[in-house]
């Protein structure tokens, strides 16, 4: 094929579709940690920050659920040690 004189100083298409690009995420300001007990500590401030704005009933529904969840984890756990001492 032969080499053009206006192509050197032609620019490159751009991208004509009406998708929003892939890295086009979060506009937030990344938060650099020095380690990962920084991580934890804002993390758990942030859960804190959020269950104080809870509204009551919100609450109180985390809570039924959470201790839903723990009793039936409890008893499973009574349930697979005590089928450990069976004896036979």
């Amino acid at each position: 094929m032969a080499h053009r004189d206006y192509d050197e100083n032609r620019l490159p298409l751009g991208d004509i579709t009406n998708s929003r690009n892939q890295d086009s995420g979060s506009k937030k300001r990344a938060r650099v940690f020095e380690d990962d007990d920084d991580l934890r500590k804002f993390r758990r401030q942030k859960a804190r920050e959020r269950y104080a704005n809870m509204p009551p009933d919100k609450k109180v529904e985390l809570n039924a659920k959470k201790k839903r969840e723990n009793y039936h984890r409890k008893k499973a756990n009574k349930q697979s040690v005590g089928s450990l001492h069976v004896a036979r």
